[in-house]
């Protein structure tokens, strides 16, 4: 019995073994669970083949509208995906329709590139939809129904639906959602937008606030606010009349307190653990604002806090939009000497022979703030560069301190 155990554990052994060979050698891309596909290696990128000149063309468009390059290259990579997968399917362009965007959107993704996920958002789709009403409008394929279509009877509606296709950059179905909104209010405001006042619009809209929950009607103010301001900009109604829609209140916040006692205060500030560092960071907190007077209690320190948080907001959204549409802009323009010096002496060693230009410093921020600054990584967002700013500001107060022949202590 001993042997036969013996030689039973051998015999699994030496299947484990020959497994591992087996297992290391699966190529990426091909599918063990599905036994009907058997498919090589994903190729690195996609080839659009026959409409490689098309999505060009499509990336030219939407630069030509205003849309920004990560836009553009988001949009171009759908493009160049679906124009993958026609090929492999061997959907000729001349027969594509809105079945064809159905069937893109629910196959099992192995065209290649560097996409992880074999699924398809609809975001992603949508971009591809939008490729696709590109190739109608020059005669590729049959054009599918737009979400616009039921705003077609007014031209002022039909007009502001393209406009936020064109300029807004939102999607097809908040489009349509808009104008299902403005059409619904239509027959109380009436067709003539030179007749609208700010009595009419409180009204009817506060006559949907009957009718209608406060999600609903939010929504609805949103889409008429939008609509107003685009017949304002038209010279078709009076400007301003955006700022006569009633705002929908929430109370989701309303249970809170306005204040705390004393007694409260001290009780906040004990329920802190010390023994973690995010106890001892909570309580620096609770202790500054108790402690130094910085409440907000009064109107005067709530706008001061208000204006100070809007200049910081604006640096902060000003320079991200501004490294994004002019990358060659000159860094002068923003940043100080000793803050270019820094930055420039933060850099890491590969990054340093990169031109200066604003993209550079921009980018040395936001790593001050966490952003990793690979390859394939986007362009730095608001929330790193505020904190690379805040990181910076501590930079600045340390070297001034460092060169400083004050004595200190």
């Amino acid at each position: 019995m001993w042997q036969q155990s013996c030689s039973g554990r051998q015999q699994l052994l030496t299947l484990r073994i020959t497994r591992v060979p087996l297992l290391l050698n699966i190529e990426r891309g091909t599918d063990m669970t599905n036994p009907k596909v058997i498919s090589p290696t994903r190729p690195r990128r996609m080839d659009p083949g026959a409409l490689s000149a098309l999505v060009e063309a499509f990336a030219d468009d939407l630069t030509a509208l205003g849309h920004t390059r990560l836009t553009v290259s988001f949009y171009a990579d759908s493009a160049r995906h679906f124009g993958a997968w026609l090929g492999q399917t061997g959907i000729a362009p001349v027969g594509i329709d809105g079945s064809t965007i159905g069937e893109f959107a629910r196959h099992d993704c192995c065209c290649g590139g560097s996409r992880r996920s074999e699924r398809l958002s609809r975001r992603y789709v949508n971009r591809a939809r939008r490729f696709v009403c590109f190739l109608a409008e020059r005669g590729i394929g049959r054009s599918i129904a737009a979400p616009q279509a039921a705003a077609s009877n007014n031209i002022h509606v039909a007009e502001f639906q393209e406009w936020l296709k064109d300029h807004r950059g939102i999607s097809e179905r908040t489009i349509g959602r808009h104008g299902r909104m403005v059409l619904r209010l239509l027959p109380a405001l009436g067709t003539d937008p030179g007749t609208y006042d700010a009595r009419l619009v409180r009204h009817v809209i506060l006559e949907e606030a009957g009718r209608c929950s406060r999600a609903y009607v939010k929504t609805m103010t949103m889409a008429l606010r939008g609509y107003l301001r685009f017949l304002a900009a038209r010279g078709l109604c009076r400007p301003g009349l955006d700022h006569a829609i009633p705002t929908i209140p929430q109370w989701r916040l309303s249970a809170l307190p306005r204040y705390i006692t004393s007694a409260e205060v001290e009780q906040v500030i004990a329920s802190c653990d010390v023994a973690r560092p995010q106890g001892v960071r909570d309580r620096a907190i609770l202790l500054l604002l108790a402690r130094l007077g910085l409440s907000l209690a009064t109107a005067d320190r709530l706008a001061n806090c208000i204006a100070l948080c809007c200049i910081v907001a604006w640096r902060v959204s000003w320079l991200t939009m501004l490294s994004r549409s002019t990358q060659g802009a000159s860094p002068a323009t923003v940043l100080t000497e000793d803050e270019r010096g820094l930055l420039e002496r933060a850099t890491p060693e590969r990054k340093r022979d990169d031109p200066r230009d604003l993209d550079f410093y921009v980018r040395a921020i936001a790593r001050l703030g966490g952003y990793l600054d690979r390859a394939a990584d986007p362009p730095p967002g608001t929330t790193v560069i505020w904190r690379g700013f805040s990181r910076l500001a501590d930079l600045i107060e340390g070297a001034r301190i460092a060169t400083s022949t004050q004595t200190y202590g």
